[in-house]
């Protein structure tokens, strides 16, 4: 502090160097944050398209590239229930198809909630709260899926082949189950 004729002046201690050095390191910081949190989103979307990818495709209830609309921003939380919900639905059909019922809802009761808590944690205050449930339920979620399409048979796609979707074991819009093998004819006695 320096004083004048009864004027007081302050001046700063810090350097222009010194200024612009923590400036930097502050934007470093936030741009690192962002980075992780653009990888994590990527991340999650390859999850989901992988394990939408693995269903075929008379079962799937929604197209595997769609899942990386998971990044635009607001419009993805709006998107994961067209997202993990549809997943959900699509795993139900295939392994209800192969006379599975043992999984039962395949993951679709935790994912609805990780969605209603993502939708509800963006909104002021009541989203702090909501925001560490919805990961813990992310979590849980991505590692289910993850777990069913591990259970699923190889397929080779087929160009042309049609698109069924929401099937229920009540429903007949999936192929029955596969029967036991065929016997082959034996040959008449002589």
């Amino acid at each position: 502090m320096i004083m004048h004729s009864q004027h007081v002046v302050y001046t700063s201690t810090m350097s222009g160097h010194a200024a612009l050095g923590i400036f930097a390191l502050v934007v470093g910081i936030i741009l690192a944050f962002m980075a992780i949190f653009i990888g994590v989103g990527v991340l999650i979307c390859w999850i989901l398209y992988d394990c939408l990818k693995r269903v075929p495709p008379q079962f799937r209830q929604q197209e595997p590239g769609l899942a990386w609309l998971l990044l635009i921003p607001f419009f993805g939380i709006v998107w994961n229930f067209f997202v993990f919900l549809p997943l959900a639905r699509s795993y139900q059909s295939y392994f209800y198809s192969r006379g599975r019922t043992d999984l039962r809802d395949c993951g679709y009761n935790i994912s609805l909630a990780y969605c209603i808590c993502a939708a509800i944690s963006i909104i002021p205050y009541l989203g702090l709260l909501a925001f560490i449930p919805s990961l813990i339920l992310l979590i849980i979620s991505l590692a289910r899926a993850r777990a069913l399409s591990r259970q699923i048979e190889p397929f080779t796609e087929i160009p042309g082949t049609p698109r069924m979707y929401y099937g229920y074991p009540s429903g007949t819009m999936y192929p029955p189950p596969p029967g036991p093998p065929a016997q082959p004819p034996t040959a008449p006695p002589n």
